[in-house]
């Protein structure tokens, strides 16, 4: 016979042998001791590897961010009782964002406070009257224009979440300012301290501006607005809305505005 068909036959004869004990109970003796057998699922199923604590975080770290950046967002359908809140912006976007609202059936009430800060809404009672007052079913806040500039960045933040706790569970989105100059990480710390979700980045939008070079034109407003609006009922947003933009221009009716009001120094 060649040597071969031998070793093939030897192979096969050991296989047929290590099958039949691997498939049959196998005991010893009279206690029926079992001679442990192959473990087939444990030989095809890869080993667990035990994994650094630093590792796994870092790993889940990079799961969640990337499976954050893949969520979106459905729109509400449905007509909102909207508030738009916050500095002098609030006068130029709250003139075409009345004719959002009357396009796409929503109801709005804006508010400008003129040369107002986070601080102005988180530290006095403003906030919760015109909450009580409009009853909004949904927030827009356009808020930061005057504290560009700012570098006390941790105590302003405090002010943001005191305005995120006034709000409790409404759905809102924060409109950035569009600057004009640089700045040391104001608008960075709300964009976190709210969400990315929830914040429209106006900074890197080209606006034509007025005499003082810091707001936009009525014009420029418009299409401020418009991007805006695209935005807010995009997949993007975390409390999406339908915005569609309007053939035609209201009439204001719903926009108050707050004179100027210096903050007492607490003692």
């Amino acid at each position: 016979m060649r040597t071969d068909v031998k070793v093939l036959l030897l192979g096969l004869t050991a296989l047929v042998i290590f099958l039949t004990y691997s498939l049959s109970p196998v005991t010893i003796g009279e206690e029926d001791t079992e001679i442990r057998k192959a473990d087939f699922i444990a030989l095809a199923t890869p080993a667990e590897t035990t994994v650094p604590d630093s590792v796994a975080l870092a790993a889940s770290a990079d799961s969640l961010a990337s499976a954050a950046k893949e969520v979106t967002f459905a729109p509400d359908t449905t007509s909102q009782k909207i508030f738009f809140f916050g500095d002098s912006m609030v006068d130029y976007l709250g003139r075409p964002f009345e004719s959002y609202a009357a396009k796409n059936g929503h109801q709005i009430e804006s508010v400008v406070w003129f040369s107002s800060t986070t601080q102005h809404w988180a530290q006095t009672d403003t906030l919760q009257y015109f909450l009580r007052k409009f009853d909004p079913t949904y927030i827009v806040i356009c808020l930061g224009s005057n504290e560009v500039e700012a570098r006390d960045i941790q105590r302003r933040q405090k002010w943001v979440q005191e305005i995120q706790h006034k709000l409790g569970d409404l759905p809102y989105v924060w409109i950035s300012p569009p600057n004009w100059t640089d700045e040391d990480g104001f608008t960075n710390m709300i964009r976190e301290t709210v969400g990315a979700n929830r914040y429209f980045e106006s900074s890197h939008l080209t606006l034509e501006r007025g005499p003082d070079h810091k707001h936009p034109t009525y014009e420029a407003a418009v299409g401020w607005m418009d991007t805006v609006a695209r935005w807010m009922q995009s997949k993007a947003n975390r409390h999406a809305i339908i915005m569609e933009k309007p053939e035609e221009t209201v009439r204001v009716t719903h926009l108050q505005m707050l004179k100027p009001y210096k903050l007492r120094k607490k003692k």
